[in-house]
């Protein structure tokens, strides 16, 4: 061997050992509720409503195409926990503790590798889930806490302790009603509207409401809407600055919403239930690894909710591909290592009073409704709204996906998957007709 390739392979295998010996970085998971993608700027969206945060994860991963396990807050967390779907780890709906679940928890994983793990939320129904607590050395979930409380009551659970921290922290805002600080209500109204309300005190807007057009109630609530992501914004970029300086390093950092929201697009209007459409479940993802990513990028991927559990671990040094069935890491297509957009992404609405079931893939979208046995195929590419049903129209293509969902929905109900909210006998009865075989 010529002195050159010695040297080579010796730099290679210290280099080697050095990655094993360092210390593993902390972890930082900032979720927001009710937070579409297409209202944030790395989503789509024109307003700066997530401008602090995009600026300071600028290197690293923004995912323009990030879609939730669910449409409403329950089964979407529980599947952020635990990296699989909500057919799954059975909470799909509210009152499901998801005490069945035989599989291991984030937190709990990261609790093995030693990590000093807490959660905290000002949403107030979470802590019903016995699910989202399990592997949390502290858990406090507070009842519908303003987001600067969340930020001050998460910076003061960072004190005491050694061995590197896993923070979970879960912001309610910008869930309805919308109530933003007056001066981020006032940044996005329109100008018809700022001289509509004049200079009307901000207390009585609300009451203001029912006076306006439908167009100039659409266009206030909206604003109210990205003033609340804006001032969650402000405070997940505190929380993650405070972080910094109180760890004194890096976190490996990951930031996106439970679900969106329904505004005057879709029914039902400023509301996220009963439907399965991007506004629901397309949300923003930011990950920022220790270090950043060079120039930062946008990974041509289609990133879910059940990726970040894999994610957290590949970077952890702990990512076993066959312990993740339904989720993928995200790394590799962060650091340029990955396929394309391929990764289809399913979605539940759970058990609420129109369940739904979705697969999403590259520009289409297959929604089953459960109950009436309507299907819904729409063309991402040319009607991002999803306003044309044409499942009727390409009905070959709607075969395709609905034998996708068909095989997806099999897998979860394989022996030894956990799912502890049986369905409804009309329900198995609509999926049968469907050829869904939820007879069991």
């Amino acid at each position: 061997m010529s002195r050159a390739r010695l040297l080579v392979v010796t730099l290679g295998a210290a280099l080697a050992g050095c990655g094993r010996d360092a210390p593993r970085p902390d972890v930082l998971l900032l979720t927001v509720e009710t937070t579409r993608a297409d209202r944030v700027r790395h989503g789509g969206g024109e307003p700066d409503t997530m401008a602090e945060l995009e600026a300071l994860c600028a290197d690293g991963a923004r995912f323009p195409t990030a879609i939730s396990a669910s449409c409403f807050t329950a089964p979407s967390m529980a599947s952020l926990a635990t990296g699989v779907s909500p057919e799954s780890h059975g909470v799909l709906e509210w009152g499901r503790r998801g005490g069945a679940y035989g599989r291991r928890t984030l937190a709990e994983a990261l609790a093995r590798l030693g990590y000093r793990t807490i959660f905290v939320a000002g949403h107030g129904a979470l802590r019903t889930i016995d699910l989202l607590k399990r592997g949390f050395a502290v858990f406090e979930d507070r009842d519908t806490i303003d987001a600067k409380a969340v930020t001050d009551l998460a910076i003061g659970k960072l004190e005491g302790g050694g061995g590197p921290v896993f923070l979970w922290v879960h912001y309610f805002d910008p869930h309805g009603p919308y109530r933003p600080p007056e001066e981020l209500a006032r940044r996005f109204l329109s100008v018809d509207l700022e001289k509509e309300l004049g200079e009307l005190p901000y207390a009585e807007w609300e009451a203001r409401l029912g006076q306006l057009t439908a167009a100039r109630q659409e266009a206030l609530l909206e604003a109210l809407y990205l003033g609340e992501i804006a001032h969650a914004d402000r405070e997940m970029a505190r929380m993650m600055r405070a972080f910094r300086e109180r760890r004194g390093g890096e976190p490996l950092l990951l930031v996106t919403a439970d679900h969106g929201e329904n505004l005057a697009d879709h029914e039902p209007r400023y509301a996220h239930r009963n439907a399965l459409y991007d506004s629901l479940v397309r949300v923003p993802l930011l990950i920022r690894p220790p270090g950043g990513l060079r120039g930062g990028v946008t990974p041509p991927v289609q990133a879910r909710g059940v990726d970040l559990f894999p994610t957290i671990l590949d970077y952890l040094g702990t990512y076993r591909e066959a312990d993740h069935p339904e989720g993928r890491s995200l790394r590799p297509a962060m650091e340029g290592r990955g396929a394309g957009f391929p990764a289809f992404a399913f979605c539940d609405s759970g058990r609420q009073e129109d369940p739904r079931l979705a697969v999403r893939g590259a520009g289409r979208k297959l929604a089953c409704d459960l109950r009436g046995g309507r299907m819904e195929l729409y063309d991402l590419e040319n009607d991002p709204e999803e306003r044309r049903n044409l499942a009727e129209e390409r009905e070959e293509e709607a075969e395709a996906l609905r034998a996708r969902l068909f095989r997806w929905f099999q897998f979860l109900r394989r022996p030894g998957a956990v799912v502890d909210s049986p369905l409804s006998e009309s329900e198995r009865a609509v999926l049968r007709s469907l050829g869904y075989g939820a007879g069991k």
